[in-house]
């Protein structure tokens, strides 16, 4: 393995918008969050569509409009375009044959969740059996929530389920961090109400408050030294864990993450994870539901947002019911095509993070995404 020193917290490549809905007079706004389904736009456009949103901002009353989102699922099938088939097939025959293999069985469903949920003890203790087999063993492993985009099944486990977990161009890494920083790490966490960790026990309260935190079992001491195996992405601060810029050293492997955790679900061969109550809390928040309104008149807005190169639907098989079977390329155009039919001046948008998601990106790099949506006529 190569290893290459980098100075922790610089910008990660790449362009991410996200959208802000505005409720405007005589506007009526649609929010179409195709969840995990792909998107692409041309940049130009995508700065000229937020334009116009400025402009119409500066001249419309403010008024309350409603808003409703709309899932992508199976019942858009008998609707998708033959042409846009054609376009997806040697893509997808290319993808078939990068998420096939086979590499181990799993015993149990394995889901991600906060606080503490068995997905994530997995993955965080896979990153510290890799630092373990570099010979460079680490206290702690650290995985975000956010960067697990699937479950897993109980049985076979493919490249794919994996490809589908882990999609991202994230970088294995460990650094090294002071108690005192770790200790601003773990008040991060709790914040978040849990992250992936391995080797530490937390001990949050129901409003994100750190209440006692070991590694090992032991009080964590301020001026001890502690490495971490985790991601680049993490590294650099993101998801609110900007402790882990104060690193006093960092290096970022070659190896992909989602390659690590394919090596070790071979080496493993059958995956078990438990809930050891590594991060325990008081008490668990409760999540409001989605409000849903009933649009109303004038010009008619549809976006797209955090769609990440699922070009097909989620995997039927999926642990997360929830999203199983639901989105994809072709049913959104489906839907598209229905709502122009209603609304021919409909303004269609993205609101950002087209990539890294799926194997199309890995193999294609956004080929596959943007020449879709430009099909859809984003």
């Amino acid at each position: 393995m190569k290893n290459k020193e980098l100075p922790c917290g610089l910008p990660r490549s790449g362009m991410s918008l996200h959208s802000i809905a505005l409720a405007r007079s005589g506007l009526r706004y649609v929010s179409l969050h195709a969840q995990r389904a792909g998107y692409a736009m041309k940049i130009g456009v995508g700065l000229s569509l937020l334009l116009l949103c400025a402009a119409l901002t500066a001249r419309a009353q403010t008024q309350l409009v409603s808003a409703e989102r709309i899932e992508v699922t199976a019942r858009l099938d008998r609707h998708i375009a033959p042409a846009l088939q054609a376009l997806l097939a040697p893509y997808q025959a290319a993808v078939d044959s990068l998420r096939k293999p086979l590499l181990g069985r799993s015993a149990m469903a394995m889901t991600a969740e906060r606080p503490e949920s068995l997905l994530s003890n997995w993955v965080s203790d896979a990153l510290r059996l890799h630092a373990d087999s570099l010979g460079q063993p680490a206290d702690l492993g650290l995985y975000n929530m956010g960067g697990i985009r699937s479950n897993l099944p109980a049985g076979d486990i493919t490249r794919g389920d994996i490809l589908e977990m882990a999609p991202f161009e994230n970088r294995f890494c460990l650094l090294t961090l002071k108690g005192s920083d770790l200790l601003d790490l773990f008040r991060q966490i709790a914040h978040s109400h849990g992250e992936g960790i391995s080797g530490a026990q937390l001990d949050i309260s129901s409003n994100g408050q750190l209440l006692s935190a070991t590694v090992g079992g032991k009080p964590v001491k301020e001026n001890k030294k502690y490495t971490i195996a985790t991601i680049d992405y993490l590294a650099g601060g993101n998801d609110g864990l900007t402790a882990l810029k104060q690193a006093v050293k960092c290096e970022v492997s070659d190896e992909l993450v989602r390659d690590v955790l394919i090596a070790q679900v071979r080496q493993q061969g059958l995956l078990t994870a438990a809930i050891e109550g590594r991060i325990t809390v008081d008490g668990q928040p409760a999540c409001p539901p989605p409000n849903r309104g009933e649009p109303e008149g004038g010009l008619f807005i549809v976006h797209t947002n955090d769609t990440h190169s699922c070009v097909e639907p989620i995997n039927p098989n999926s642990a997360d019911t929830e999203k199983a079977n639901k989105a994809g390329y072709l049913r959104r155009a489906a839907l598209i095509d229905d709502l122009r039919a209603d609304h021919p001046d409909m303004l269609l948008f993205d609101c950002g993070d087209i990539s890294q998601g799926s194997a199309y990106y890995t193999l294609f790099r956004g080929e596959v995404e943007f020449r879709l949506m430009n099909a859809m006529r984003y």
